[in-house]
């Protein structure tokens, strides 16, 4: 198990720009040049984060939307969160 919290909330940083495409989107920290693209299932998990609810919220909501198994999903989550961090785009 990581050491990435699934109950505290983490913050966009504030260089970060995130285009909407469809489902999908693509955040783009505009300090670093580095960007990533997410699929609809990531993009969900970035706008509850943005919205500034934990991980664990967008768990229950991703189970709510997506048909998938929570140990999956929470995995998921969690290895997404420590991407976004370890990429700077969110704190």
């Amino acid at each position: 198990m990581s050491s990435t919290s699934l109950d505290r909330a983490y913050t966009p940083s504030p260089e970060v720009m995130v285009r909407v495409v469809g489902e999908e989107s693509v955040v783009l920290d505009m300090a670093s040049g580095r960007y990533l693209g997410m699929n609809e299932v990531a993009t969900r998990v970035w706008q509850v984060l943005a919205a500034g609810k934990a991980p664990e919220s967008a768990i229950t909501t991703l189970l709510d939307e997506f048909e998938v198994d929570e140990a999956t999903l929470r995995s998921h989550v969690e290895s997404f969160v420590e991407e976004l961090l370890g990429l700077g785009l969110v704190a």
